[in-house]
């Protein structure tokens, strides 16, 4: 198993379409623009084993219309500009998970978040990924909303302070 952290341009075409590739097939995004989004990243994690991409994990560089409605449809008291980076993207193929590969991932992402603070969204069905969100010094902010993607299931803001971190508690 090993843990590769790279920025975008520094991925090789095949790797950019890799990580597409297991973003889509995490059920979390639409194909229709994630190339340029993945572009626009701090780094991209991936996760291989035997020389397969089977989990990815990225630091986003959200736009402010994004970050300010995530934080509005949640009702946050917190300031959207606070915060410059959004983990995202975290994925582990079915026959993988179960095995604290994306708490791994999101260790390695988070050393890139340069002292910054980050939030995360989650769907309220998945306490695991809530379960990684909150030992990497995450924690649940503001209120449920309704997932524009899946109408059926809530979405969840979890807000990372980089003040309220401490360095030892995560890594």
């Amino acid at each position: 198993m090993t843990i590769i952290v790279k920025s975008p341009s520094s991925c090789s075409e095949q790797e950019q379409k890799s990580f597409c590739n297991l973003a889509v097939q995490g059920g979390e995004v639409q194909n229709k623009g994630l190339l340029d989004l993945v572009t626009r990243a701090k780094v991209l994690a991936f996760l291989r084993i035997d020389e397969n991409d089977v989990g990815i994990a990225g630091l986003k560089c959200p736009r402010a219309p994004y970050r300010q409605g995530v934080f509005k449809k949640s009702k946050s008291n917190f300031d959207p500009e606070d915060f410059s980076y959004e983990l995202g993207w975290v994925y582990i193929m079915l026959h993988y998970q179960g095995q604290k590969y994306s708490r791994k991932l999101v260790e390695q992402v988070l050393k890139f978040a340069d002292g910054q603070n980050v939030f995360a969204t989650s769907r309220s069905t998945q306490p695991r990924m809530h379960s990684t969100l909150e030992r990497c010094g995450f924690v649940k902010e503001g209120f449920a909303w309704t997932s524009a993607r899946r109408p059926r299931e809530k979405l969840l803001l979890f807000i990372r302070r980089a003040s309220q971190v401490s360095f030892s508690e995560v890594y």
